[in-house]
């Protein structure tokens, strides 16, 4: 109840209020769909962005640890099937390149190598 009067008295003042702010302030109004829309955009172009980083980082490790990496986790019995294949994927490169949502499962594949204890060397600087 409280909350209804309050706006009831708000609206009536809307035309009052208006009236205090400046001209520059009208122009710079975006609407909700518009917010909406930009939020949404903002957040693809970070999925974008996360998955082209994943991929700049599994392409920075040597193929040849991504062959000892599976070759240790898969004696231990800790690779899942899906794990396994895109594992083989990064083996082979430079003939394939893993893709971004491959890069993401392959990040998950050096924390858990590190957590074994395998000898992942760190991150390539570009």
């Amino acid at each position: 109840m409280k909350r209804e009067a309050c706006w009831t008295r708000l609206s009536a003042k809307a035309d009052d209020i208006g009236a205090l702010l400046p001209e520059e302030f009208w122009p710079a109004l975006h609407s909700a769909d518009e917010t909406r829309q930009e939020v949404r955009t903002a957040r693809q172009t970070q999925k974008i962005d996360n998955g082209i980083e994943a991929q700049r980082q599994v392409i920075g490790v040597p193929r040849d640890v991504w062959q000892s990496l599976s070759a240790e986790l898969s004696a231990k019995r800790l690779l899942s099937p899906k794990e396994l294949g895109v594992i083989q994927i990064a083996a082979q490169m430079p003939a394939k390149i893993p893709t971004e949502n491959q890069s993401r499962i392959l990040l998950g594949v050096l924390e858990k190598g590190r957590a074994e204890g395998c000898h992942i060397p760190g991150p390539a600087t570009s």
